[in-house]
């Protein structure tokens, strides 16, 4: 049996999900999503963001980590600020010690 946290980066809404791998048969057994506080500075709410999943994470206890690619934009600045966003989705279960697949 695997545990696999999926995450949805995000800034306004980040979705996350816990399957559990028996074989090739899959099993839900959590989701949520994050809402990082809008009117706050870029900086405490990827500090949020990065609270929560680490909170998930301990909570459910997932083995692995996948984290959904960031397609472009026509925006520049929601490009970078999503990367920012995915780059924190991808600290948080790396800083646990978990893998993080793409």
């Amino acid at each position: 049996m695997t545990r696999i946290l999926g995450i949805d980066p995000g800034l306004q809404k980040a979705g996350w999900g816990i399957v559990e791998q028996h074989g090739s048969q899959l099993k839900h057994i959590a989701h949520g999503i994050i809402k990082p506080p809008q009117k706050e500075d870029m900086g405490v709410r990827l500090v949020f963001l990065f609270k929560e999943l680490c909170a998930v994470i301990t909570q459910y206890a997932p083995q692995e980590t996948a984290v959904e690619e960031v397609f472009l934009n026509k925006n520049p600045g929601s490009t970078l600020k999503l990367g920012m966003a995915r780059g924190v989705c991808m600290l948080a279960p790396s800083h646990q010690g978990l893998s993080v697949a793409e």
